[in-house]
């Protein structure tokens, strides 16, 4: 419980305490500069008095369940229930909780010490840690999250589970508007799902700029020793070798994306984070910690990466003197192979091992941002550390971007294959293979298939092209925002409840799609309505997404995350600049566009290349909304999203006991 202040018309209270009677951490310091000036008050009472102001823990652990941190264990077919608790808060990165940090290095590790490079920002984070807690569990568990918004804006937030399914909880996958109401500010809202997906999976903030600004944090899935296929190949699994990798701004995203849609402000990344520590780059910042990963000679270690970058920042990651051997991505299995270095995209997860075989020392390993993460250059580095060595920093030369990435070796997953220059060998996404052969029923000539464009338009927006006033064309080519959409349509939702929970409410005739808009003239006005494709349940469904690069614009590396789903990677090409949407469907009439269904990768996140096509499949077993979007978070903010409905509105459940409706909540 949270202390209120009530005012009324005959109190007089200055304005600034009633700005922060609404928000306790705000009233807790006023009331301690307040009291300790005065020292009108013994100091017991003082701290009592402001004790009582101190949020308390909001919820107890409900009977059946367990502290979440307890199910973190070998696996052994056991099913737990996990409770772990979420309070969603605005804090400060460098903050009086860090003492003397980066001076003394002791005080960076303080409780609620958030490093973030060292750099000084507002920030948006769960229980004041960044990356948030871990939920560490066991394939088959029930989870638990009582999420509580705190967030000092007034902000709404929900989370999303990135890497579940959610096939038998479907209200549960966190997407404001389709699967939920938002969690408005000084409200909570109950996740509670069962862990069926197994894998390296991560949750995040789905509202607004949060994940940007500190809202994500691991989710591992655990099998047990007789369900792991790769279990013989690596000695440990352990928590501290999750690595989460990010882009990261050094003020709050809100401004960052506010100053590049209307002042003409370039996005240009200055920082990477590896576990909310790093270099960063593009400062004269030096001391702060990086994150640290020990191992012991002679063994095996699995490594669980998570890419969590907010913008356009593919990042390369590599390890001094080391190869990785991949074993899985989007926490699907593959056939294991040996690489030098791989890319990582947004909402990508990549499991590799190391064989800790070099000398006892201390080695980099090296993080190398491309595209909006390359204009400043920017990289960072974190440290492999071998049990034993006196080596606190490694031999080799400090860093610079240049030698960020190894040159010669193989490369997985490079932002270009054609321009994958100076390697021995360049592995495509589409070219690894899954463990497992692929769903026979895939390969039907039935199939539901959809071409989509991802187009980044240059068209009058309603907000930042307001055309008479300053429309595309009538403002300087500096100040031109283009507006990212999929088939030249953005993504708005119309109502006042959700799809999933009011699909028997809403008018479902405006649901719209590039045939519905057909004489719109999308290409050259600007289109907004609930972009949504309908499938029948248990459809085989192909999508083709095709990135145009025309002339006029840098090429966007976009990716693209579909929720409740895995799906097959056919295909992938880079075909050149100047594409038309045309040119590409007849190039597949034609059988230019190949298709692979020998064990295909499997994933739930995958990227289109510049001037190129990516091809997926997935038979549409999972009934209900589900999303599907870029997960560059400007460009899903603006609406270049869709989303597809599979099954009819009476094959999707009803929402669990006590759900709750937007009108249950107050207004903001």
């Amino acid at each position: 419980m949270y202390l209120r202040v009530h005012t009324n018309t005959e109190t007089a209270v200055d304005n600034k305490f009633k700005m922060m009677a609404y928000h306790p951490i705000l009233l807790y310091y006023y009331f301690t500069i307040l009291f300790v000036q005065s020292e009108n008050l013994p100091e017991p009472k003082i701290l009592n008095f402001l004790n009582q102001l101190i949020p308390t823990k909001p919820s107890t652990i409900p009977r059946g369940y367990i502290d979440g941190a307890l199910c973190n264990r070998q696996c052994d077919g056991k099913i737990k229930r996990c409770f772990f608790n979420f309070n969603v808060e605005t804090f400060y990165s460098m903050s009086k909780a860090c003492f003397d940090c980066p001076n003394n290095i002791t005080d960076c590790y303080r409780p609620d010490c958030i490093i973030a490079g060292g750099i000084k920002r507002t920030v948006s984070v769960v229980n004041r840690k960044l990356p948030g807690p871990a939920i560490e569990v066991c394939q088959g568990d029930k989870i638990m999250v009582h999420v509580e918004n705190n967030l000092i804006d007034g902000a709404s937030t929900t989370i999303h589970w990135h890497g579940q399914h959610m096939v038998k909880d479907k209200y549960m996958d966190g997407v404001p508007w389709i699967s939920q109401c938002p969690i408005l500010y000084n409200n909570n809202f109950t996740y509670t799902f069962t862990a069926v997906n197994y894998g390296t999976m991560w949750w995040h903030s789905h509202s607004e700029m949060q994940r940007g600004d500190g809202v994500y944090g691991p989710m591992i899935i655990r099998q047990s020793k007789k369900n792991n296929h790769h279990v013989k190949l690596y000695d440990f699994d352990l928590s501290s070798h999750v690595m989460m990798i990010t882009d990261w701004t050094h003020r709050p995203n809100l401004e960052v994306f506010e100053s590049f849609i209307l002042g003409g402000e370039k996005i240009k990344i200055p920082g990477l984070l590896v576990n909310g520590l790093g270099y960063q780059s593009n400062t004269n910042i030096t001391t702060t910690p990086l994150a640290n990963f020990t191992v012991k000679s002679g063994f095996r270690y699995r490594f669980r990466v998570v890419q969590v970058a907010f913008y356009d920042c593919p990042i390369e990651i590599s390890i001094d003197q080391h190869k990785m051997t991949i074993i899985s991505t989007d926490s699907e299995d593959l056939e294991p192979f040996q690489v030098d270095s791989f890319v990582a995209t947004s909402g990508e997860r990549f499991d590799f091992i190391l064989k800790a075989d070099q000398p006892n020392s201390t080695y980099y390993i090296r993080f190398k941002g491309y595209l909006q993460c390359s204009h400043l250059e920017t990289f960072t580095m974190a440290l492999l550390h071998y049990e034993g060595s006196l080596d606190e920093t490694p031999n080799s030369t400090f860093p610079t971007y240049a030698t960020s990435a190894p040159t010669g070796g193989v490369i997985y997953n490079p932002v270009s294959i054609a321009n994958a220059t100076g390697y021995s060998n360049v592995i495509g996404i589409h070219e690894s293979r899954s463990i497992h052969k692929v769903d026979s029923s895939l390969n039907s000539s039935k199939v539901h298939k959809f071409y989509v464009s991802l187009d980044m338009s240059s068209i009058d927006h309603p907000v930042k092209h307001r055309y008479p006033y300053y429309g595309f064309k009538q403002v300087d080519e500096n100040y031109q925002s283009r507006t990212p959409q999929l088939n030249h349509i953005t993504y708005t939702h119309e109502y006042d409840v959700p799809l999933l929970q009011g699909r028997f409410e809403i008018n479902q005739k405006a649901f719209c799609n590039e045939k519905t808009l057909r004489n719109s003239s999308c290409e050259t006005n600007f289109c907004q309505c609930p972009h949504i494709y309908t499938v029948p349940k248990n459809a085989i469904v192909e999508f083709v997404f095709m990135e145009l690069w025309d002339q006029d614009h840098a090429a966007t590396l976009h990716q693209l995350h579909l929720h409740g789903y895995t799906f097959a990677v056919l295909g992938w090409g880079e075909l050149g600049r100047n594409l038309t949407r045309k040119q590409v469907i007849n190039l597949d009439k034609e059988g230019q566009l190949k298709r692979n269904f020998v064990k295909p990768p499997l994933k739930d996140t995958v990227s289109v290349p510049k001037g190129g096509y990516t091809i997926i499949r997935f038979k549409a077993t999972n009934v209900g909304y589900w999303l599907l979007h870029c997960h560059i978070d400007i460009h899903s903010a603006e609406g270049m999203q869709l989303v597809i409905k599979v099954g009819t509105d009476r094959q999707m459940p009803s929402p669990p006991k006590n759900f709750p409706k937007c009108s249950n909540w107050p207004k903001k």
